[in-house]
């Protein structure tokens, strides 16, 4: 046996051992094949040895073809990592798109309802409380009129162009016309304009005025029919705030 012929076997030998499992294997299709003929595993342009590569050695050959493998794991790898990046994106997307949610079309409803405009209000304070009632019956039957509480507050507010209800309206306005106020509204809502109604044009002490009424000897049916009589006794019991039926029963006389 030639001691170069197997010092070279040996050599290539531990090389392979020494390379991984693809190394190995590249390595062993070039020592079974001549090297004009490429082996299978050479057949992309990535692996094509040049022309000059016939007068290599065989461990030129092989540093050759792990330079190149070396590229092309290096291609895989920018390829993964935008094929993971484009991914991520879309999976991003898809989220986002399933986050939102889709608001169907308002409908809105229009009332065929015609009820009754409350009469003009000139501040009495008699009338103060069924002035606000009729308002509020209006909002019930015709919410479509009224998307929000400032426009139930400037429609009550155009019915009140008489005497004392005039003159608070007007003042309510020169407040808001100050440069200092300038997009405030003077009520916040419905309710704050109910309750400054309230103070303002119900009668004062109405409560105290009722269970008086109810608590004295005086109050009698006396000469009134039923029906009135009945009337103004609900009134007082709803005006004084009783709300025990054994109290109403008491002082229903």
């Amino acid at each position: 046996m030639n001691p170069e012929e197997t010092g070279t076997q040996m050599d290539l030998a531990e090389l392979s051992r020494s390379r991984p499992g693809t190394y190995s294997a590249l390595l062993n299709e070039i020592l079974a094949s001549p090297a004009e003929t490429p082996s299978p595993l050479l057949a992309s342009d990535d692996f094509r040895l040049p022309a000059s590569a016939t007068d290599w050695s065989i461990d030129q050959r092989f540093v050759d073809l792990e330079a190149r493998l070396f590229k092309r794991q290096e291609k895989i790898s920018e390829t993964l990592s935008f094929m993971t990046r484009v991914l991520d994106t879309l999976s991003k997307s898809v989220h986002e798109k399933q986050q939102v949610t889709v608001t169907p079309p308002v409908k809105h409803f229009q009332s065929q309802l015609r009820p009754a405009l409350p009469q003009p209000y000139d501040g009495s304070c008699a009338s103060g409380k069924n002035f606000i009632h009729a308002c509020q019956a209006y909002f019930r039957l015709r919410p479509d009129q009224f998307p929000d509480d400032q426009t139930k507050v400037q429609w009550a507010m155009t019915y009140m162009s008489q005497s004392r209800a005039q003159k608070w309206v007007t003042r309510v306005y020169d407040w808001e016309m100050l440069l200092a106020n300038a997009g405030v509204n003077y009520f916040m809502d419905w309710n704050d304009f109910r309750a400054s109604f309230r103070k303002e044009f119900f009668p004062l002490h109405a409560e105290a005025v009722a269970t008086n009424a109810l608590e004295g000897t005086a109050y009698f049916q006396g000469t009134r029919n039923m029906d009135d009589y009945l009337d103004e006794f609900r009134d007082l019991v709803s005006e004084s705030g009783y709300t025990s039926p054994k109290t109403i029963v008491v002082k229903f006389r």
